[in-house]
């Protein structure tokens, strides 16, 4: 047991640090809510809710769709509409109040088939490892990715190790036929 956890823990390390270096802006969607400020303008601090339809109200704009954007292409989004006549120069931020947590699916030929939450910078490997790994019957080199894309699930057979994954990915191992 004991010549496993220095391999592990340096597993976990390495892990950490590729999450950590490839962090990107945050996508916002529906269900998160944001803390919007406006510099030197306090009556303008917004908490709003993205809606189903990826929208969000503020003061003095109304309506703006924000859904699929990431955090600061809504900072300049807002700034802008602010700017075209209502603040000279405005400074908008965005702080992540609550989010809708992010999810993908592993099943199949896995010890523990079941939800995960997603992390940025996760790859097939991470996630078939937080699932406990292969059963004897898997068939690693045919694992399968499931991604919904436009409203049409494509599928992506005989997907490398380190392919990347994405929020609400579904991973499949398949059995071996022998």
């Amino acid at each position: 047991m004991k010549k496993y956890v220095l391999p592990v823990l340096m597993l976990l390390f390495f892990l950490h640090a590729v999450t950590a270096s490839g962090a990107e802006d945050y996508v916002v969607r529906e269900g998160d809510v944001l803390k919007i400020t406006v510099y030197d303008h306090p009556d303008l601090t917004t908490i709003a809710r993205i809606s189903g339809n990826g929208m969000i109200t503020f003061p003095l704009i109304g309506e703006l769709t924000v859904g699929g954007m990431t955090v600061s292409q809504v900072s300049q989004k807002i700034a802008g509409h602010l700017a075209a006549g209502y603040i000279i120069n405005p400074q908008v931020s965005i702080f992540l109040e609550d989010y809708k947590a992010r999810k993908i699916y592993v099943t199949g030929e896995v010890k523990k088939p079941d939800a995960y939450k997603y992390e940025e910078g996760s790859t097939v490997i991470i996630v078939i490892t937080m699932a406990g790994g292969f059963t004897d019957k898997a068939a690693p080199g045919k694992v399968k990715i499931m991604r919904k894309i436009n409203n049409k699930v494509a599928v992506f057979e005989k997907v490398a190790m380190d392919q990347p994954i994405q929020p609400d990915d579904v991973v499949v191992v398949p059995e071996s036929l022998f």
